[in-house]
């Protein structure tokens, strides 16, 4: 059973939206996530740490699919006050299609846990997060 208290405040802003929502107290009271789609993460990387650096604040989580990366290319894009925790599509040689990556913020302890399920279907990586923010750990 989802708790539905947990979509509330569940938004879509663009840059501008969110940096100027983002101030307001109250906005990101617990954990804060942002999830993409990216189609080739390494051909966005650097307009996307542009726009993170012009946000006021940091998310507590980043989750990015459809990465399309070699597993040597994921040691090289990293983000500054984060932790990668990342996981392609096995089997590429092209890293087109498939792939994740999951950035968790420094402050916060993470771990990949093994989930109970293995599939072939899609890649996936479970991740615990524990953090004096937040009241509980979270799954990712």
């Amino acid at each position: 059973m989802v708790d539905n208290d947990i979509f509330r405040n569940c938004n879509y802003y663009d840059v501008d939206e969110l940096s100027n929502h983002s101030s307001k107290v109250g906005l990101f009271q617990n954990a804060s996530c942002l999830s993409l789609n990216f189609c080739s993460f390494s051909h966005k990387y650097d307009a996307f740490c542009d726009m993170l650096n012009k946000l006021n604040f940091a998310f507590d989580v980043i989750v990015l699919t459809e990465t399309w990366l070699l597993d040597n290319a994921a040691d090289l894009l990293k983000i500054d006050g984060y932790t990668m925790f990342s996981k392609q599509r096995p089997g590429s040689k092209s890293g087109r299609g498939g792939g994740i990556c999951v950035f968790v913020k420094n402050s916060h302890q993470a771990k990949v846990i093994n989930p109970q399920f293995v599939t072939t279907s899609f890649e996936h990586l479970v991740i615990k997060i524990n953090s004096e923010l937040f009241k509980e750990d979270i799954v990712v």
